[in-house]
């Protein structure tokens, strides 16, 4: 997963049709259990349709006061640069996969 920062945000969601971004802190422990998911789902979508990014909201508060991050792991998946969809906290790989679908067909 590509790491991004507040400096190269919107940058990163202007230039990819479908980008999930799991907002996520070192010390988050639900977060720790969602990688290895979120790294799974990334070896599954490798037609280049979708990125899959990660930012750390305690090094990055620009973009997490933006999105009213308040609790995390916070996943959002944003199509077309606007945002498309969100689960807050952690939740079962079918439902990551499900909103990538849609996202990807809708």
């Amino acid at each position: 997963m590509k790491k991004i920062t507040d400096t190269d945000f919107s940058k990163t969601i202007e230039e990819n049709s479908v980008i999930l971004v799991d907002f996520n802190a070192v010390w988050c422990m639900p977060c720790k259990m969602l990688s290895p998911i979120l790294n799974e789902l990334e070896g599954e979508y490798t037609d280049g349709k979708i990125m899959f990014a990660e930012m750390d909201v305690d090094e990055n508060p620009q973009t997490s006061m933006m999105f009213n991050i308040q609790s995390i792991p916070n996943v959002k998946v944003f199509k077309n640069g606007k945002l498309f969809k969100e689960l807050i906290g952690l939740h079962r790989k079918d439902d990551y996969k499900e909103v990538i679908d849609d996202a990807l067909v809708g």
